[in-house]
Parts: structure tokens; C-alpha cells; sequence
């Protein structure tokens, strides 16, 4: 899903996590980043991964992730996108397909074994798997969290 924030394009997903799992999500992420409380992207009561916006019109590029990088073990489609710690919105979100079954969950260390998603888009309602970092940031209310989009594996 594409998005406009503030006149920056963006690409999205957004989930509806299963509650337990969201509550344990909230409570790891505030221990690693030491937050007393935590500031989650939501809509609707879901979660939202997203790409870095892009510039505003007329004005350069700025990237707040210039020259971070982390190591992975995952092999993700472009070798010239596997080590940022975030996408940018001209950047292509990978969706593989991982609804055959024959999907054993060690095979996200090989993406390229998993055959692309035929849609552009991912329907509402679908399981999927999310692939994020997570970085914070100043936002209006304290410290807040973004969820950086890496890719999309669909399951059903």
C-alpha cells in the first residue's frame, strides 16, 4: 500500500497483530530501548510497517539511516538493499508467496527459494509474516518507534 505523509510518499502494510503477541511485542521493545512507555505506530487498532517517506517535492533527500548498516544472514532480492536498516519509498517491498505449505520457517534465511507474491497489493485479511527493524525517534509525545518495512511473506 502506498501512503502520503506530510507530502512524502511512503510504502505500507498494516496488521492487526494477535493480542498476546502484540502485548509481548510492546514489552520487549520497551526493555531493549529502555521506555517506560512505548509508542507503537497504529491505525485502526493495527500496526503499521512502513518505508522511510520520501522527500518532499523541491527539496533533497535527506536519510537518517546514511551509512548505519547491520549484518543478516538473510539473502533478500537486491544485494544493494540487504543491509539498510530501513527501505526508502522508491525502493521495491518484496512479497513473497508462502502459501503453498511447503514453507518451513528456517527458509526466510534464503528468501530467494520463495516464489514472488503475483499481486502487487496484499488483501485484507491475509495472514502474512512481516519482516521490520525497529529504530526510535523524537516524535510529539516523547520517544517514539517506526517500524521499517523490509518485506512481506503472505501465508494463505
Amino acid at each position: 500500500m502506498s501512503g502520503l505523509q506530510e507530502g512524502k510518499e511512503y510504502k505500507s502494510i498494516r496488521i492487526m497483530p494477535i493480542p498476546v503477541e502484540y502485548e509481548q511485542f510492546a514489552a520487549f521493545v520497551g526493555e531493549v530501548f529502555r521506555l517506560k512507555n512505548v509508542t507503537m505506530p497504529l491505525w485502526n487498532g493495527g500496526l503499521e510497517f512502513k518505508t522511510v517517506p520520501s522527500a518532499k517535492p523541491g527539496t533533497l533527500q535527506s536519510s537518517p539511516t546514511r551509512g548505519v548498516t547491520y549484518k543478516s544472514r538473510l539473502n533478500v532480492a537486491s544485494s544493494s538493499i540487504s543491509n539498510q536498516v530501513a527501505l526508502n519509498a522508491n525502493d521495491e517491498v518484496p512479497i513473497y508467496d508462502a502459501s503453498s505449505g511447503n514453507f518451513p520457517f528456517w527458509s526466510i534465511v534464503n528468501l530467494s527459494n520463495i516464489p514472488r507474491y503475483h499481486d502487487a497489493e496484499v488483501p485484507t485479511t491475509t495472514p502474512v509474516i512481516v519482516c521490520f527493524t525497529v529504530n526510535t525517534y523524537s516524535g510529539q509525545n516523547g520517544i517514539s518507534l517506526s517500524l521499517n518495512l523490509h518485506w512481506v511473506a503472505v501465508l494463505m
